[in-house]
């Protein structure tokens, strides 16, 4: 919506505008399951203070202008200044900053120091209406001087903005931020928000009712500049214009609709929805998976007894003999150099394909669930392929499938749900791009087509970080004793978590700062994320699963041992449910409740 109506980071003037969302910076501990918490989203940001509210009304009221029609705010919710004052820390804002006010910094007073105080300011100050910018809910650098500027704050030497006190550092309050626009108490009020800047409170009878008249050269059509004869009093018109805030034209006539809950995540849009599993001599068996709101499947079998676990076994395995080993072998010819592990196998998203790497002939390879023949073979390394990822789905099931190698390359390839293969330019599948920058073979890899990123791990390191169009980014480094990463796990929020070989485990930003490391006393084999990105969860020699905060890398919850090295992990559709593949070729399911941590430790900061 922002983008429809031309609000853009290209332009100062008609910068994106986000919400503030909580009205809680003083607190030691916030609790995200109060609704006092969150600020009224039906109120402009001017109105909810209501002494405040009776002056611009009184203002609007009293107003006796023969030429300028009467307004409750002299002022706006997003100028130029306001977006440089809030960027100040980082380029190339800082220089803008600078010349906007001459080469110096505003006075210490004016400048955007605290959370807590620019809140306030918002409440009590007249002049102040300010709404927010999207980066105070995605980039915590903006909170850091990590330039040096000498921005003479009396309460902050360092120049870095004051959180609130259940903020830990900058990286945690972005996330509880954002955590909180996401929420219910806000889904449930945003449309109200989004009829006052956009909507059909933003001008006329019904922005006067709701206390949100600004001064009219801030409106789309205003004044018509044509009409000013040229000379001075059309020049300041235009300065006022650019500098003093411009509200976005006006997308709605009738009140935006509120936004509905959100749908159940299960998996009965799938035709035969399963958990596959791949052993160390390269047999797979495809399990038909009767759990997580899949009632048409049940129905299905509704013949056979209620089932006592949501697994049933692979029918071709199942009825036995030389047939079931020669529909469930993926062949002989992989490399004896490339070890069996997770990070070798994928599946797509309807599980009626499984992609293997690990080929003597530097392919990897496209096998049919259903009768365990090969689809497709794509070339386009120069050495053994030693792993594979998927990204999530578009709405046709497209998807990026990225392949490492011992080439030390990774290349990026489009598969096509439609052609039911990997498809390029030509009749030939072709990589969309090639990332470089490792120099020892590329041990785990992953693609993340929402975010636009790779990220990848040599086996002696570093891990690098790529976009999807094959720019390097950034190489992320946990410090002494941490070598050779393992394995990856990379949340919606953009947490990298990386397992290294002597039981490190780190935690990285996109913008490649360690958020936390810890060490284990196990060896972790596997890692699988929750969707939220919340809770990570870990598995190794140790044969223990166990369920990991994934930004603080606190430890939550260890389930019973599970007799023998775990190797793999997998979450099902509806995050109910944890399977875990482990060294003696057993699959164990656990019944897992995100929820019990959810209202225990993620409601509270």
């Amino acid at each position: 919506m922002i983008e429809d109506l031309g609000r853009t980071y290209n332009d100062l003037n008609q910068y994106p505008v986000f919400p503030w969302v909580l009205t809680n910076y003083e607190s030691e501990e916030l609790d995200l399951s109060q609704p006092s918490n969150y600020r009224d989203l039906s109120k402009p940001i001017g109105a909810l203070n209501p002494s405040r509210r009776a002056y611009f009304e009184e203002r609007y009221n009293t107003w006796e202008h023969e030429s300028t029609p009467p307004f409750h705010y002299g002022t706006h919710y997003s100028t130029a200044a306001f977006v440089l004052n809030w960027l100040v820390r980082i380029e190339p804002m800082t220089t803008m900053f600078l010349a906007l006010h001459g080469g110096k910094f505003d006075h210490p007073n004016r400048l955007f120091s605290s959370i807590a105080l620019s809140w306030k300011n918002c409440q009590r100050d007249t002049s102040d209406v300010k709404e927010l910018i999207p980066e105070l809910f995605f980039l915590p650098e903006m909170l850091v001087n990590s330039s040096g500027c000498d921005l003479q704050l009396p309460d902050s030497p360092s120049g870095d903005v004051q959180l609130p006190p259940w903020a830990s550092s900058p990286e945690e309050f972005v996330r509880v931020n954002r955590m909180a626009l996401e929420s219910e108490f806000v889904s449930c009020q945003l449309h109200q928000w989004i009829d006052l800047i956009f909507g059909y409170k933003q001008r006329g009878p019904e922005a006067v009712r709701a206390t949100n008249v600004f001064y009219y050269l801030t409106y789309e059509g205003g004044v018509r500049l044509d009409q000013i004869p040229e000379g001075v009093t059309r020049a300041a018109v235009e300065e006022q214009i650019r500098s003093f805030g411009q509200t976005p034209a006006q997308l709605l006539s009738e009140p935006h609709p509120p936004r509905a809950s959100p749908p159940s995540s299960g998996t009965a849009d799938l035709a035969a929805p399963a958990a596959l599993t791949v052993s160390a001599a390269r047999a797979f068996a495809a399990h038909r998976w009767l759990a997580g709101g899949c009632a048409h499947v049940a129905a299905r079998h509704q013949d056979l007894a209620p089932p006592h676990h949501p697994l049933v076994m692979d029918p071709v395995w199942a009825a036995g003999g030389a047939a079931a080993l020669a529909r469930r072998h993926l062949g002989d010819n992989f490399s004896q150099r490339v070890r069996a592990r997770t990070n070798c196998f994928v599946t797509t998203v309807d599980s009626r394909f499984l992609i293997a790497a690990g080929f003597w002939d530097n392919s990897f390879r496209v096998f049919s669930t259903d009768t365990g023949k090969i689809v497709q073979i794509i070339f386009g390394h120069y050495g053994v392929v030693t792993c594979v990822a998927r990204s999530e789905c578009n709405i046709t099931s497209d998807c990026y499938i990225a392949s490492g190698s011992e080439d030390c390359t990774v290349l990026l390839w489009h598969w096509s749900a439609r052609a039911g293969g990997i498809v390029g330019e030509g009749d030939t599948p072709a990589p969309r791009v090639t990332l470089t920058g490792h120099e020892a073979a590329v041990v785990a890899v992953l693609v993340s087509a929402e975010l636009g990123l790779v990220v990848s791990a040599s086996a002696d390191g570093p891990v690098l970080v790529h976009t999807t169009f094959g720019e390097a980014l950034r190489s992320l480094e946990a410090g002494s004793g941490a070598a050779s990463p393992q394995q990856l796990a990379l949340s919606r929020e953009g947490v990298v978590v990386v397992a290294y070989r002597k039981g490190h485990l780190a935690a990285f930003s996109l913008n490649g700062r360690l958020l936390r490391r810890e060490t284990h006393a196990d060896r972790f084999r596997c890692l699988a994320l929750s969707r939220c990105g919340e809770y990570l969860v870990c598995g190794g020699d140790a044969g223990v699963v166990e369920v990991w905060r994934a930004f603080t890398l606190a430890p939550l919850y260890a389930f019973p041992p599970a007799g023998a090295p775990v190797c793999s992990l997998a979450l099902s559709h509806d995050q109910r449910y944890l399977l875990a593949g482990l060294e003696n070729g057993s699959l164990v399911v656990f019944h897992i409740d995100f929820n019990r941590w959810h209202h225990e430790y993620q409601q509270r900061y």
